[in-house]
């Protein structure tokens, strides 16, 4: 028999809870899935992290590592050896101690680890690998996509986060397409709405005219996310070719910040850019954005984007990924090559002319994340993923 959600125990897997795209999406999605009965618990790899407290919050427990295993984990020394095997024997206790009925494992560290304490444990729950990327990250390491080949035959079911992934595992990992499924990312439609009444405006804020354009890129700074791209992009116009612009940066990244604002400065591009770090008001900054930009290098399926054309923001995105799955070409912004500052600028400079152009490719865009990439969207395909036809449990 069939269990009810109420029944249904799930572990979730994960490196931590710090800010990402993957963990927004888990904070998005686990107190829905427990607001629906299913009984939840998360456990990190390394530490709670920032957005622990909004899960702990919602009655869901997130276990960490204890304090000698972290110690390991931050020990140049031991942390390639002694820490796994620490963090595996951590995972191993947890799964002994608390019982699942599906074991859900995000990002690839847990996959590795979390599927080897599945396996030497005689742990008895389905497991569920969800593959957030495309494998780049496998490139030049042979034992590590031999041992994610293997660990696919063991897993129960993969489920990708657009076609672009889907179809990678298919073709190039030879996973068989009766494990897959495919779930979107969703967004939070009345968050949207509850976030674009805040007493202080963006623009108040940092002190921009409402005759200025404003552009958004919403990416932590890291180099294949592309920003230097854009930097260049930006430094090829001249004073006449764009009218008056600011550019937010939206996301983490200290070391890679250094060189980005260097280049920033040898351009004097200073004035025009403000870089925001993390920030959890998201929509609030797009609901004051004439243009996003994601112009990544390699992407999965980004929050960014589907945030932005929630927002009625037009979108400027590269051809990588499931980026192009979100964003139709000509009809909610514009799709271009990656590597490519040039046709960056030309995008950036075709509608930052034409307002009526940006309204029509904002009102498009906020339609389709209506039909198609709703927070209440993703939660029915979780709910189907969990049910009982595709015998899960």
């Amino acid at each position: 028999m069939a269990k009810s959600s109420s029944s249904i125990r799930i572990r979730v897997v994960i490196g931590s809870l710090d800010v990402g795209g993957t963990e927004t999406h888990l904070v998005r999605l686990l107190p829905d899935l427990a607001a629906e009965g299913f009984i939840i618990s998360v456990l990190t790899l390394t530490h709670k992290g920032h957005l622990a407290d909004d899960l702990e919050c919602e009655n869901i427990t997130v276990y960490a590592p204890p304090r000698i295993i972290r110690i390991l984990q931050r020990t140049p020394l031991l942390s390639r050896l002694t820490a796994p095997i620490g963090t595996l024997v951590y995972l191993s206790y947890i799964f002994m101690r608390k019982s699942a009925d599906i074991s859900c494992f995000y990002l690839p560290s847990s996959y590795y680890l979390g599927m080897l304490a599945h396996m030497v444990t005689g742990d008895k729950s389905r497991t569920i690998m969800f593959r957030r990327s495309l494998n780049d990250y496998q490139r030049g390491r042979f034992l590590i996509k031999l041992y994610e080949r293997w660990l696919h035959e063991k897993v129960d079911m993969i489920v990708g986060n657009s076609k672009a992934v889907v179809e990678q595992l298919i073709t190039a990992e030879n996973v068989v397409p009766d494990k897959l499924r495919l779930i979107y990312n969703g967004v939070d439609l009345s968050d949207l709405h509850s976030n674009g009444n805040k007493h202080v405006s963006v623009r108040e804020e940092l002190q921009i005219d409402d005759n200025i354009l404003v552009m958004t890129i919403v990416a932590n700074l890291i180099p294949y996310k592309g920003h230097m791209d854009l930097i260049l992009a930006l430094s090829s116009f001249d004073k006449n070719q764009l009218i008056p612009w600011k550019l937010l940066v939206v996301g983490d990244g200290l070391e890679a910040r250094s060189d980005l604002v260097s280049l920033v400065n040898s351009h004097n591009l200073e004035e025009h850019i403000y870089w925001l770090g993390l920030r959890r008001d998201i929509s609030k900054i797009y609901s004051e954005t004439d243009i996003g930009l994601l112009v990544s290098h390699q992407e999965s399926f980004s929050n960014a984007i589907i945030e932005g054309m929630a927002a009625g923001v037009p979108m400027i995105v590269t051809n990588v990924g499931g980026n192009k799955e979100a964003v139709v070409h000509e009809q909610c912004g514009l799709v271009i090559e990656p590597h490519n500052p040039e046709q960056i600028a030309s995008a950036i400079a075709r509608l930052s002319n034409d307002k009526v152009l940006r309204e029509s490719y904002g009102k498009n865009a906020r339609a389709r994340v209506h039909e198609k990439f709703s927070s209440a969207q993703t939660l029915a395909e979780y709910l189907g993923l969990f049910g009982s036809d595709n015998n899960i449990i």
